[in-house]
């Protein structure tokens, strides 16, 4: 999946049809580390209005795992790398990002 505005709504529905959401020991670890709250990335991730892009980073143990980035403030953005396998979704990482970086995210996408 790429940064098309009909990959990003479609990825949104399968956001909001996900049935668990768990979070990895890595995750755990990196969120505090990072001072990112797991509540915070769930609810993102339960309502993914601020969902601006997503990238397939293929399929592994843990099922198909995708980059999302969800836009926080006018500055800063929101980027998580989940697996999906059925309807459990696992958090495998997550880190604030300043809005230059989303530019180059956006350009490796298209390529």
């Amino acid at each position: 999946m790429a940064t098309g505005k009909e990959d990003v709504e479609l990825f949104k529905g399968i956001l909001k049809s996900i049935g668990e959401i768990i979070a990895s020991k890595h995750f755990e670890v990196k969120a505090e580390l990072r001072g990112i709250k797991k509540a915070a990335v769930i609810d993102k991730l339960k309502d993914p209005k601020d969902l601006i892009a997503v990238k397939y980073q293929g399929y592994g143990e843990e099922g198909h795992k995708y980059g999302l980035l969800f836009k926080v403030m006018s500055n800063y953005d929101l980027k998580v790398v989940v697996s999906i396998n059925g309807k459990v979704l696992n958090m495998v990482t997550v880190h604030v990002q300043n809005v230059k970086r989303r530019k180059r995210f956006l350009a490796w996408l298209e390529k």
